[in-house]
């Protein structure tokens, strides 16, 4: 009987730490979708202000592609032409009252949790019809 209260209390203190591990982890993943998604809509609004605005649209294609090179150069293949062409739709989509209400953590909570309840009742539903590929 002492085995299995102990036994008990172990899987309890494994499932309280798997929680917090599980819901740090949320945090996180919230936070930095929320950072990137601040950094693409300010990277558009600064190609959108420097390129467009101030009357250099005749050449903007070439100045996205120089500035392309340059960044993917700098921090990887993540920076292609149709990233900056991504960031400035962004910018242009989201104004600066709208980015504030719509790229919030609440926002982000909100949908990842929607997103992770889609998964997991499709996941549920299509355990019935996994196949083996033995």
């Amino acid at each position: 009987m002492a085995q299995e209260i102990d036994h008990n209390l172990e899987n309890q203190l494994y499932d309280d730490v798997c929680n917090i591990i599980e819901q740090a982890r949320y945090r996180v993943a919230v936070y930095v979708n929320s950072e990137a998604s601040m950094m693409n809509w300010n990277v558009g609004k600064r190609i959108k202000e420097d390129v467009l605005l101030n009357k250099r649209a005749d050449y903007g294609e070439q100045v996205l592609k120089r500035l392309s090179q340059r960044l993917k150069a700098k921090y990887g293949g993540g920076w292609g032409y149709q990233k900056l062409q991504h960031c400035v739709r962004a910018a242009y989509t989201f104004g600066e009252d709208e980015k504030r209400g719509c790229l919030t953590i609440k926002c982000y909570s909100a949908l990842f949790l929607f997103f992770v309840s889609i998964y997991f009742l499709f996941s549920e539903f299509m355990q019935p019809f996994s196949f083996s590929h033995r």
